[in-house]
């Protein structure tokens, strides 16, 4: 894409990018239906009130819709101005912009493994109320990033990878975990997409109006300028925050605690850090062997 704008040609560069989305599109689709399913059970017959209200008569779920209602809404503001910011106002080139998402995305695929392995020893709750407050930095990361000053953008690359994996993972096995109705089960999970796709799309909405609001906005502090997208990314970052006593309400049956998890956690990185210290020592040989 770089190289078709810099030929004069960005138009055809989007239009390559979007064919080929659609093309591994369809390969997927064509992949997932080889996929088997097992014969599904018989289940009583529910009133179509009862399969949209049913679940929400649960109280833990019902206060976990309410977090994901208030939180999408107002965490989200930000997301559509992101990419715009880094190519409008940071001059991220398309190769800068993709190296930022493999970023995420492949330290994502590696955290996947360890918020599993917490998630089976200490809960989703803990995991996923722990994730969800690091979520609440990376809006704030942008508002000290500039054109020559890149390293705030590369930190929430990787801050993509290691907190949305754990808060994704931790959110969705907590939602297994409350879903413990099976007449009900694939409502919860309906409700679930539902409330969090409307709360983005108000988000969108809302973010749009505000920021058009603000298109004059400017500001200039300690020489560094701030526009209409950084007050979305400060009250982004500030509304996750006040959003997570919202998540602190809902229980999880034999969880642990979220400070006792975060000890366990920190003492468990701090011995993985010391053991990769001491591999790499060995292996350039400056850590001396007692003899003996």
């Amino acid at each position: 894409m770089d190289w078709l704008k810099a030929q004069g040609h960005e138009p055809l560069g989007y239009a390559l990018a979007f064919g080929l989305a659609v093309i591994f599109g369809l390969v997927s689709t064509l992949l997932l239906l080889r996929q088997p399913e097992p014969e599904l059970a018989p289940r009583p017959r529910l009133s179509l009130r009862d399969t949209f209200l049913g679940p929400l008569k649960e109280p833990q779920f019902s206060k976990l819709v309410l977090f994901l209602a208030v939180w999408f809404v107002t965490g989200t503001l930000a997301s559509p101005f992101y990419i715009v910011h880094m190519m409008q106002n940071l001059h991220f080139s398309f190769a800068a912009i993709g190296v930022y998402s493999m970023i995420g995305g492949v330290t994502g695929m590696v955290m996947q493994l360890f918020w599993g392995r917490a998630i089976d020893r200490f809960g989703a709750r803990p995991v996923t109320v722990l994730n969800f407050a690091l979520v609440g930095v990376m809006p704030l990361l942008w508002l000290f990033a500039t054109p020559s000053f890149r390293l705030p953008i590369w930190g929430d690359a990787l801050m993509n990878g290691l907190v949305w994996s754990g808060a994704s993972l931790g959110l969705w096995n907590l939602l297994l975990e409350l879903a413990d109705d099976p007449t009900h089960r694939e409502s919860y999970f309906a409700i679930y997409s539902a409330v969090t796709g409307l709360g983005a799309f108000a988000a969108s909405m809302l973010s749009g109006v505000i920021a058009q609001s603000l298109h004059g906005f400017h500001v200039t502090i300690a020489g560094q300028a701030f526009i209409n997208y950084h007050v979305m990314f400060l009250a982004a970052g500030l509304l996750r925050f006040v959003t997570l006593p919202l998540l602190l309400r809902v229980h999880e049956r034999d969880s642990k605690s979220v400070p006792h998890t975060m000890r366990a956690l920190g003492t468990m990185a701090l011995w993985r850090l010391n053991a990769g210290k001491d591999v790499v020592l060995d292996f350039l040989g400056l850590r001396q062997r007692g003899e003996g």
